[in-house]
């Protein structure tokens, strides 16, 4: 009995030793954006640049007047096209890049 004991015990801690040695995936980090500043009513191709950007598959913006395409993307960078509606507020705003690891930080730009 005690040994039976012994060996759940060992089996149940090789179990959670796995799990904790797991890798996680790492998230997209975008760091920095160019251009950094967009005009109201225009379509423009932008280029991000950070890690794990590669395999992206969309991008989220903070209002509906944004949208955006991914056109290319390695593990370094990622080229998008967006469109900015004319009704597109002016200031800052912030995106969101997503891949299968999930979405990036918050990134922001400036619409004129």
């Amino acid at each position: 009995m005690t040994k039976v004991l012994s060996l759940l015990v060992l089996a149940s801690l090789s179990t959670n030793a796995a799990e904790s040695s797991r890798i996680q995936p790492s998230a997209p980090m975008v760091e920095q954006i160019l251009p950094q500043s967009w005009t109201a009513g225009q379509n423009v191709r932008v280029t991000l640049w950070g890690e794990f950007l590669d395999r992206a598959l969309a991008l989220q913006f903070d209002t509906d007047t944004l949208a955006g395409s991914v056109v290319d993307s390695s593990f370094t960078k990622a080229t998008v096209q967006i469109s900015i509606a004319s009704t597109t507020p002016l200031g800052l705003h912030r995106l969101h890049l997503t891949t299968p690891r999930g979405s990036s930080n918050a990134f922001h730009f400036r619409v004129t």
